[in-house]
């Protein structure tokens, strides 16, 4: 493997003069290393005379060498994980087990979260404090996600939401179908997450790829563009935060020289560049990991209306929609979007509507770790959803009156948003409480002081109004419950998944 790795960077150094961190480089090798697994699964193994069983313990056991390759003997963590839950779920009601594994789960995934900042902030051993948790939170999300789905598949549909009802699961999955599905070689490097039904349903396809011409589509349409598209794209953001990270480092944004060096506006033109280029190492893994499942026929989401397919089911960002948002919300509903729907299949739609914004803060901040930088965003990016909502109800109805004043509200809002995204963001990619508080004082915590001081002097707006049927009528409701919605996705949608496996050491 090391001739491998060393043949690659010498490559990478030929084309671009870029001497590639041996890490970063086990990775990028362990993606391809997925994609070609998951071609040799799709094209020679799913369709051929091997029992179910086998074809399903490939994927699993590939999953499982991954792991390994990458991590070493970290990887134990996500096989204690997922070994006690399936005791847990064979032996246990569905009703209860889902409790007791969901409890465990993130148990275990605190723990690696535990050992992960005593290694990096007590031992200050950055080598190995890195990445390994990243598996374990994908982990935590398909065990968590199954078991709730299969108890749903216990309960009456009239009693379940349309997401409840999409993902319930009416058998206990077999060991070899849980096994698979675990460790599955195609999203244990960098999610995104699949629900069980859709990945089963993948396993259980009678044919490679339909033929256009005929009238029973039992399989979904060829991926191939969709493929290209996105390995492309993958590789030129990869390409992107490579190059500009010699020039446009994110951590250079707490350093005292260039702090006291450099004028504040010119630091806040850094800090959105920097953070651009840090964020297109996630666009590249995680645009890759959706062709690593579009490949095995996973992510198939219908048809446009010129009747090209599309490949978005599992999709966990859209760049356009992230670089050119004009508020959190839209933000938020483009980043990490799996995740947020995982937080809504075991959270939010469960609990009642006075809890549950703020129990599923806590299950995406125990979810993602214990560094303080993660808590300092979350709490920095609460006030601006609050913001944001008073200010939909209060000024924007005033541009809204003809075109000019609405792309006005729109270009304006585009630039705060961008900005405020990035002043609450860092301390989340720098992690460390010292570090992110010398930032916030070197420009007086302004971010800080406008959110509160427009929060104060605001006011709330009128509420949403009844339509006649005693119903809230959506046409006039600006916000309406897109606010908790907006929190419980911040939970995760700012959430960076991939931040612990890409992190750069």
């Amino acid at each position: 493997m090391n001739i491998i790795l060393s043949t690659v960077g010498y490559f990478i150094h030929a084309f671009t003069g870029l001497n590639v961190a041996e890490d970063q480089l086990t990775f990028l090798v362990a993606l391809y290393i997925a994609l070609s697994t998951s071609y040799i699964y799709k094209w020679y193994i799913q369709f051929s005379h091997l029992q179910v069983k086998y074809k399903l313990s490939f994927l699993g056991l590939s999953g499982i060498w991954l792991l390994y390759f990458i991590w070493g003997w970290n990887f134990l963590f996500a096989l204690v994980e997922v070994t006690v839950c399936y005791v847990l779920m064979i032996y246990l009601p569905s009703q209860s087990s889902k409790r007791y594994i969901f409890m465990f789960a993130m148990g275990t995934l605190s723990i690696a979260h535990a050992y992960n900042v005593y290694e990096r902030l007590i031992s200050n051993n950055k080598d190995i404090a890195a990445d390994f948790t990243g598996p374990v939170m994908i982990i935590t999300q398909r065990v968590t996600s199954l078991s709730f789905s299969l108890s749903d598949g216990a309960v009456k549909e009239e009693f379940l939401t349309e997401n409840q009802k999409r993902s319930a699961i009416k058998k206990t999955p077999t060991f070899y179908e849980y096994f698979a599905y675990m460790f599955s070689v195609f999203g244990i490097m960098a999610g995104p997450l699949v629900f069980f039904n859709d990945f089963i349903k993948c396993t259980q396809e009678e044919s490679k790829y339909y033929n256009e011409k005929d009238t029973k589509k039992s399989a979904s349409p060829s991926p191939n563009r969709a493929v290209l598209s996105k390995v492309i794209t993958s590789m030129m953001m990869i390409v992107i935060y490579w190059l500009g990270s010699k020039t446009w480092h994110y951590q250079k944004n707490v350093d005292p020289t260039f702090i006291e060096s450099t004028p504040v506006w010119q630091r806040f033109l850094y800090l959105y560049g920097s953070l651009f280029v840090s964020r297109a190492k996630y666009y590249g893994v995680w645009l890759f990991a959706d062709a690593v499942h579009n490949v095995a026929g996973i992510g198939f989401s219908g048809y446009c209306e010129d009747g090209k397919p599309q490949w978005e089911l599992i999709s966990n960002i859209n760049i356009l929609n992230i670089e050119m948002a004009t508020g959190l919300k839209t933000y938020i509903d483009n980043w990490n979007i799996t995740t947020v729907k995982w937080i809504r299949l075991v959270a939010y739609d469960r609990l009642s509507t006075k809890y549950r914004t703020w129990a599923c803060f806590m299950l995406s901040a125990f979810w993602h770790g214990f560094f303080p930088g993660y808590y300092m965003m979350f709490l920095t990016c609460h006030v601006y959803l609050l913001v944001q909502r008073k200010a939909r109800r209060v000024i924007r109805p005033n541009f809204q009156t003809s075109r000019n004043l609405r792309i006005l509200y729109e270009v304006v809002t585009l630039f705060i948003t961008q900005i405020t995204i990035a002043y609450s963001v860092l301390p989340f990619v720098i992690l460390e409480w010292t570090a992110s508080i010398r930032f916030y004082k070197s420009v007086w915590f302004v971010g800080h002081v406008i959110g509160l001081v427009l929060l104060l002097v605001l006011p709330s707006g009128k509420p949403p109004v009844k339509s006649q049927n005693g119903h809230r009528d959506h046409r006039y409701q600006l916000v309406g419950k897109e606010v908790i919605e907006s929190k419980t996705a911040l939970a995760a949608g700012l959430s960076q998944n991939g931040h612990n496996h890409v992190r750069q050491r």
